[in-house]
């Protein structure tokens, strides 16, 4: 809840939850904790939702009906955040995405897209405890169709560290879990 309240403070314009959305059968914790202390709230699905990994269909099935399979929010005109369910189809995933990327007129007056993902789409930090699975196929396609000018960022939680590259272009933003695993600061030394 602290972290929830923090966010509240904030007031934000958005709220992005990037899966595994409270480890439990059913979505009802989350839903009672942030989709309904959240009206402008967005997720992505989880491995912790995924049928083909820990979730169950009925999981799946549930985070799906709540946040798709992906989505797209414009913040202040300028800003675009896409979302997209790494666990689903990415093929057509892509290709609704390039649709929206390459629509001159939807895109007209954006200078940065944020494409947020539960598994990291384009980079994971040093000493992951999960690998890059989708390899950089996706990744290249994005920014390929992305416009020239607008900046690309790339969000995404599943490794469970908060880290960033050195342009801060990439960041995994991965709190919670059952445990926090050990990870490299870059630097060689090693935190909890």
């Amino acid at each position: 809840t602290a972290v929830r309240d923090g966010i509240a403070k904030q007031n934000p314009e958005l709220v992005i939850a990037l899966g595994d959305l409270g480890y439990k059968s059913t979505l009802s914790w989350f839903k009672t904790e942030y989709v309904n202390k959240f009206p402008n709230l967005r997720c992505v699905v989880g491995n912790h939702e995924a049928a083909s990994e820990d979730g169950s269909s009925s999981l799946e099935k549930e985070t799906k009906a709540l946040c798709g399979d992906s989505w797209k929010v414009k913040v202040g005109n300028s800003v675009l955040f896409y979302g997209f369910n790494t666990n689903g189809n990415l093929d057509t995933q892509l290709g609704e995405a390039q649709d929206v990327l390459m629509n001159t007129t939807f895109m007209d007056g954006i200078t940065s897209v944020h494409f947020v993902s539960h598994k990291p789409i384009c980079s994971t930090p040093p000493n992951s405890h999960h690998p890059l699975e989708l390899g950089k196929t996706f990744c290249n396609n994005l920014i390929q169709y992305t416009p020239a000018g607008v900046k690309v960022y790339f969000d995404n939680g599943h490794n469970h560290v908060y880290a960033e590259t050195s342009d801060k272009l990439v960041k995994t933003i991965g709190s919670g879990g059952k445990s926090h695993y050990e990870c490299g600061t870059g630097k060689g030394k090693t935190h909890k």
